[in-house]
């Protein structure tokens, strides 16, 4: 058996031989695979090895302590081997060789992994991150901290403390004092500065490109400071320009410009060589020898500009949360959280996942973390299979940054959290083995044995998702405050996020502690953190916005039916829908969708950019911001007329008889449904509009002045004003019996119900925490989101008939089928059943 494994051994020794004859000692290498294979000789081997692992680069160094772990190994030394390992691992040949080495140090040392290395905390909140050979943190107050030996410590700078610091690079520190338009750099190991350039404008950015030179903006100049002089500055051409890095195939410096355009300008001359143009805001860029990856709007190009300036592949995608390169691949996270990876030769997708996360790091050879707003850390591999999940509770406030093995997470409480990077999924990780025993001793019943282990994998893992779930159960099991049991299930969901393992049996208890048919995570982007649901017969649907897509949800379980790209998309888009389509704003013209997996999309284009759409039988009706009513008809939706009836946007709304308009401005009236005309001459408020409701024969007009208005057709005066005491947010026309009543809601956060003979509410409700403002009316009763619930208010009474709890965050509610449905700031989806 073990002349078996010392020929597997050798032949490994000898393949990571052969692959290393361009290090610097690989005779000397070789020389101690001799001893060690030929001779047998393991004490000269280890010697020689030991002095290359001291005196050797980094390659020597890598090979040196694999060949150690190696000849541990045949020796029968586990501890020794593994540890040997371990230092291999920090710099390994290749992706394959580090997973191997992963395995053999799991097989010879099966202890759990600690994955928290140690932490450090500063007087101060962390401001900024650099990475580079020697990274450094910056503090809030300027200090300056650097890495040395593993550990962070402080530099003396004497920069004042009111100084601007831009960027510290491995040779020193870029900052400007009191004068804004003189910059000075300073190396980290003295105590001034040694050069000063001054400028005739106020220091906007600085980007270190090598040695002492560096890209610098002000508000008029563009200029390239090269060692200890200007090399050159131009003069208001790059206003407003964000410094990229240098295009070294060319010696070029590359601008990204608000002109959606990338600038090449010739580094030794300051003459601009080429310009490479797009449609669209250029959000992210990659420099390297063989091109520029160019990232806008819905696209990534690769361009070679030594070639020519179109470029030689583009690859469609979502809009683009992080890009990076990936081992031989490019990595792209899309906002709704495809991660792909990308042929950078052709642009071909060669995998695909999907993932919820925001920030992409790769943590080590062939190791690839995904960092989520909610704090999880996944890491996969290159063929994007998850290796190991991590959850620090919290999110990071700056750009992690590695060294020698190591990752250093930055946290906005003052921390910095170093973690291992060498972990490779190969062991158990420590906080998730006690998660484990907790869970067992639970089922048991035994919560004293549970609770401690709860406590010990919570210290080390704070925002574990089987913990938090353990410790939620074990409030409700103790019966401590409602308080405390609605922060531990809104931390258990909050964590459980994304993790496919644990979190649908966590919803499932969760669901049925707070009495919801379900809840369902929505795989929405981090950045849509209210979304809107809308019906259509019955089915339920949702845009999101920044991720540029309409998903499908089946109403009875809340999983996505489908999901569809929609291009383009402002943050908060116009839109509306009825039971087949939806119209969705979309520059000056608007989309219209059929709601089917494969409906067609079709446009239309507009005298204007959309301000408020509106289905009504076969129409769509539209305003726009500069003034003019639009009616498009089905099945084409083409332009029956186009009126313009005010020069600013405005509010219409539309009843089984007619067609109000208000202008913001204070114009108002009633225009014909057929034609888009004026019925009567246009009447002037006074004051400017907020919000117009329509009833089958009165309309309501919300004025900036905290009035509300009540108008009659062919009425030149209002029938009725009534005086609020707040800023009007939302305004509803409610029928009581058969009597109409005007429901308001106001930035006071109350509700009124007001009746129309009289100037004071029937009743005020006392809200707070709304951030919808817009009651939802559902027969007798009204609907409203209140923080951590959705209150349901009678109509009639103004008091309090039930909550329905959403703890981490109530959302839009939106009433189908007897159904409540609420999505919560945290993407979560709550269906409460009303019958």
């Amino acid at each position: 058996m073990r002349t078996h494994l010392l020929k597997k051994i050798v032949l490994a020794i000898l393949f990571s031989i052969v692959s290393v004859f361009a290090s610097r000692m690989y005779k000397e290498l070789r020389e101690a695979v001799y001893q060690f294979e030929i001779k047998g000789n393991f004490m000269d081997a280890q010697d020689q090895l030991s002095r290359i692992s001291l005196e050797g680069d980094e390659e020597d160094r890598s090979n040196a302590f694999f060949l150690l772990g190696k000849i541990q190994e045949v020796t029968e030394n586990p501890q020794n081997a593994a540890f040997y390992y371990r230092q291999a691992l920090i710099n390994p040949q290749s992706s394959e060789h580090a997973y191997f080495l992963a395995s053999r140090i799991a097989t010879l040392d099966s202890s759990p992994e600690r994955i928290v290395l140690s932490r450090t905390r500063f007087p101060v909140s962390i401001r900024k991150t650099f990475e580079n050979s020697s990274p450094s943190i910056l503090l809030a107050n300027n200090q300056l901290y650097t890495l040395h030996e593993e550990k962070l410590v402080a530099v003396p700078t004497s920069i004042p403390s009111e100084s601007k610091i831009f960027a510290i690079s491995s040779q020193g520190i870029w900052f400007s004092s009191l004068a804004e338009n003189t910059l000075q750099f300073q190396p980290k190991n003295t105590k001034q500065a040694i050069h000063i350039f001054t400028f005739d404008s106020k220091i906007l950015d600085v980007l270190p490109v090598s040695n002492q030179s560096a890209m610098v903006t002000t508000e008029k100049n563009f200029a390239y400071l090269f060692n200890e002089g200007i090399r050159f500055s131009i003069e208001n051409r790059y206003r407003g320009c964000t410094p990229v890095g240098i295009y070294e195939a060319q010696n070029e410096l590359v601008l990204n410009c608000q002109d959606n355009a990338l600038h090449l300008i010739d580094a030794e001359t300051g003459s601009e060589m080429q310009t490479l143009s797009l449609m669209d805001p250029i959000q992210h860029t990659l420099l390297t020898e063989d091109g520029t990856y160019v990232a806008s709007a819905n696209s990534i190009r690769l361009y070679r500009p030594q070639n020519a300036l179109s470029f030689q592949w583009e690859s469609k995608c979502n809009p683009i949360e992080s890009m990076t390169f990936f081992g031989n691949r490019i990595a792209v996270l899309e906002t709704g959280g495809n991660l792909k990876l990308l042929d950078p030769h052709t642009g071909n997708e060669t995998n695909s996942t999907q993932i919820d996360g925001e920030i992409l790091f790769e943590t080590a050879q062939g190791a690839l973390g995904i960092f989520s707003q909610e704090g999880a850390l996944t890491v996969v591999n290159e063929e994007l299979q998850p290796l190991w999940e991590y959850h620090f509770g919290k999110p990071l406030s700056a750009k992690p940054f590695k060294n020698q093995g190591r990752i250093y997470l930055p946290f906005d409480n003052q921390e910095i959290i170093t973690i291992t990077a060498l972990h490779y999924g190969k062991k158990p990780i420590l906080s998730q083995q006690f998660a484990s025993l907790a869970f067992s001793e639970m089922h048991n019943g035994d919560w004293t044995n549970a609770k401690a282990h709860i406590d010990s994998a919570t210290a080390l893992e704070p925002g574990n998702p089987t913990v938090n779930y353990l410790q939620a159960v074990y409030l409700e099991q103790i019966g401590a405050d409602e308080n405390t049991r609605a922060n531990a299930w809104a931390n258990t969901v909050r964590y459980s996020f994304g993790n496919a393992k644990d979190s649908p049996k966590i919803l499932d208890h969760f669901a049925k502690i707070i009495g919801a048919h379900y809840v369902h995570f929505l795989p929405l982007s981090p950045r849509t953190p209210y979304p809107n649901l809308f019906s259509a017969g019955h089915n339920l649907y949702t845009v999101d916005p920044a991720a540029q897509q309409l998903f499908a949800i089946d109403p009875a379980t809340g999983t996505i039916r489908w999901k569809k790209d929609l291009g383009f998309l402002e943050t908060s888009p116009v839109f509306a829908n009825n039971s087949s389509s939806l119209a969705l704003a979309s520059g000056f013209r608007i989309q219209i969708l059929d709601l089917q997996h494969n409906g067609k999309m079709r446009y239309s284009d507009l005298p204007g950019k959309p301000f408020q759409i509106q289905f009504w039988d076969n129409s769509i009706f539209v305003s726009t911001w500069n003034g003019y009513f639009v009616k498009l008809l089905a099945p084409n939706y083409s332009i029956a007329w186009a009126r313009k009836l005010f020069n600013l946007p405005f509010h219409f709304d539309i009843s089984t008889s007619s067609i109000a308009v208000s202008s913001l401005e204070g114009s108002f009236g009633f225009v014909n449904a057929a034609t888009g005309q004026n019925i009567d001459e246009m009447l002037e408020i006074g004051a400017n509009v907020s919000s117009m409701e329509l009833s089958d024969t009165l309309a309501a007009i919300a004025s900036e002045q905290n009035e509300i208005y009540v108008f009659a057709p062919h009425q030149k005066k209002p029938t009725h004003t009534i005086q609020t005491d707040s800023p009007i947010l939302s305004l509803h026309w409610a029928i009581v019996g058969n009597t109409p009543y005007l429901l308001t809601m106001t930035a006071s956060q109350k509700i009124h119900l007001y009746g129309l003979t009289s100037k004071t509410p029937l009743w005020t409700y006392a809200g707070q925490g709304s951030v919808y403002s817009s009651p939802v009316i559902n027969g007798n009763s009204l609907y409203i989101d209140q923080k951590t619930h959705i209150a349901k208010i009678s109509l009639a009474k103004g008091i309090l008939e039930k909550s329905f709890s959403t703890p981490g965050g109530a959302g839009t509610p939106f009433i189908l089928d007897n159904t409540l449905f609420c999505p919560s700031p945290k993407r979560l989806l709550y269906a409460f059943p009303l019958k």
